[in-house]
């Protein structure tokens, strides 16, 4: 019986310490609007996805409602998309071909629009 506690105990001490030296990514709080392309990437490193977006309707579900509205009808935007597993995506915009980030947007896992 009392070999079978110290097994559990170490049993939970390592679970523990495995989960202490996982790493956590999480979408850093200084990403902000009006950063430079070189900026974003010393700060996240290159995109997961890089793509582009031409608005092309009045509306849109999602984080980007909030500025939505801000976007010329035809307006593009390069959108580069930073992946952070079990937790959510931030997306990084840059409008008409600028070099500092016009908007920002974060969807959360599990969330659906």
């Amino acid at each position: 019986m009392a070999f079978m506690k110290l097994q559990m105990g170490l049993f939970f001490i390592l679970l523990v310490l495995a989960a202490a030296c996982q790493s956590s990514t999480s979408p850093p709080s200084e990403l902000r609007v009006g950063m430079s392309k070189a900026e974003v990437l010393e700060l996240l490193g290159p995109p997961g996805v890089r793509g582009t977006l031409v608005k092309q309707t009045e509306s849109i579900w999602g984080p980007q409602e909030e500025w939505w509205d801000q976007v010329e009808m035809g307006g593009s935007l390069e959108t580069w998309s930073y992946l952070y597993p079990g937790e959510g995506t931030q997306f990084v915009y840059f409008l008409d071909e600028l070099d500092t980030v016009s908007f920002t947007a974060y969807t959360p896992d599990g969330v659906v629009y």
